[in-house]
């Protein structure tokens, strides 16, 4: 039991690939996860195909915009 669970990826596009052992393994685990966060700066396929769990998009030019 795993009751406080937390699964937090950074480039997360590169983790939601069926062949890859870790997506298996989140796969697996995510009824026993408290709380399963994707981070990337590249939120889409290989397709160029936004996933279909964004959500939020804040994009570089945006962010260089802003002054971030």
């Amino acid at each position: 039991s795993l009751p406080d669970l937390i699964a937090i990826n950074d480039e997360a596009h590169h983790v939601h690939d069926e062949d890859l052992e870790w997506a298996r393994t989140l796969m697996s685990l995510r009824n026993e996860m408290r709380l399963w966060l994707d981070f990337s700066a590249t939120p889409t396929d290989h397709d160029g195909t936004f996933f279909s769990w964004i959500v939020s998009d804040y994009p570089l030019p945006q962010a260089v915009e802003d002054g971030i």
